[in-house]
């Protein structure tokens, strides 16, 4: 790899050049530069200050981010497909409609990345290890999710509205104060997840896992259970039946949308 440092890079970009495909830009420092559709494409990113950057329509696809600064740079639009993490941080970034699909925890022993408040609307994780990741008081709505290991996350007061978590590894996550609306589930591993003081409304829990789950304090509202069951409201503060249905509706099984989760039903 070509190592190159920060005041060339931005001499060249000023210039007009826009690729800088597989350069080794180890612990460079690019705070709060301005660099819109960059193609970064395979860069060696580690502990590489991002901090307040725009980095707006980039392609960071397959870069290696670990240790990287991102905290509120401007991400949208920005391809992040199968990137490499451990211990990045976005907190506060923007990653609207951003490609995030496959990224992958880099070393043997990967550290959790942080997206504290981050910005993912209509952002594409899908397939990405994402592990231990904290999303605390992040915004994930229209979030695409599906198929993302995402064990023991945190999402402490996160926003899900309509994000879509088909098939998804939940396992040990901690909702806890989430705010779900239209969230879809169907098929998640939530064995031993938190949703303590978690607002579930209209989410989708076909064939889902609800395992050791802890709802102390939840209230699910119109919410789609594991047997196809559609459940009223009801504030749950003792032990979880997943069959438990008040009153009694039926589901289509067959929904694939978040949006379709709102709508499919019917009441008998």
């Amino acid at each position: 790899m070509k190592k190159m440092d920060a005041e060339e890079l931005l001499n060249r970009y000023t210039a007009g050049q826009r690729e800088f495909v597989l350069l080794d830009l180890c612990g460079i420092n690019l705070l709060g530069a301005h660099l819109p559709k960059i193609n970064l494409t395979g860069a060696d990113l580690v502990g590489a200050n991002l901090s307040g950057a725009d980095l707006s329509g980039a392609d960071l696809s397959g870069t290696d981010l670990t240790r990287a600064n991102l905290t509120s740079a401007n991400l949208t639009k920005t391809d992040l497909t199968h990137a490499m993490l451990g211990e990045t941080d976005f907190t506060r970034a923007n990653l609207n409609k951003a490609q995030l699909n496959g990224m992958i925890l880099a070393g043997e022993n990967p550290q959790p990345s942080n997206f504290t408040q981050a910005n993912l609307t209509a952002a594409n994780l899908c397939y990405s290890e994402l592990s231990n990741a904290n999303f605390s008081g992040a915004n994930l709505t229209v979030t695409n999710l599906c198929d993302a290991n995402l064990s023991h996350a945190i999402f402490n007061g996160a926003f899900l509205i309509g994000t879509f978590m088909k098939a998804a590894n939940l396992t040990g996550v901690n909702l806890s104060q989430g705010k779900l609306f239209g969230t879809f589930l169907a098929g998640a591993n939530l064995q031993d997840a938190n949703f303590d003081r978690a607002r579930l409304d209209c989410v989708n829990l076909h064939e889902a896992d609800l395992t050791d789950v802890n709802l102390d304090a939840a209230t699910l509202s119109m919410a789609i259970m594991p047997n196809g069951k559609l459940q009223g409201t009801f504030t749950h503060n003792s032990n979880f039946n997943p069959n438990y249905n008040l009153p009694l509706l039926s589901v289509s099984s067959s929904i694939e949308t978040p949006t379709a989760a709102l709508r499919n039903y019917e009441i008998i």
